[in-house]
């Protein structure tokens, strides 16, 4: 077994089962491990203070503040985070702001 670190992730999604989805797999892979998962752009915020993950796996559409807004709080307050973007929506649109 290595020593090596695991990548700690933060999931931000408002649907259950692909948090869940995202937990049963992140279980089986050994360098990984979900720190948190919450359901809005308020609660991601929280806990990425509480947690520092090394990566945040955002979902764009998310109740009140959305991914994107959440994007932007996150990296004005702590600099250059790592964010996967999770959408199930074909627009680039979105994406694009999401940077």
């Amino acid at each position: 077994m290595s020593n090596k670190p695991k990548i700690r992730i933060l999931v931000v999604d408002d649907h259950i089962l692909i948090r869940m989805g995202l937990k049963t797999i992140s279980e089986i892979e050994p360098d990984i491990k979900i720190v948190a998962q919450v359901e809005d752009g308020e609660a991601a915020i929280e806990a990425f203070r509480q947690h520092r993950p090394d990566v945040v796996i955002m979902d764009l559409r998310l109740p009140g503040r959305d991914g994107v807004q959440t994007i932007q709080a996150l990296r004005k307050e702590f600099g250059a985070v790592r964010v996967l973007v999770l959408s199930s929506h074909r627009t680039d649109a979105d994406t694009a702001h999401a940077e």
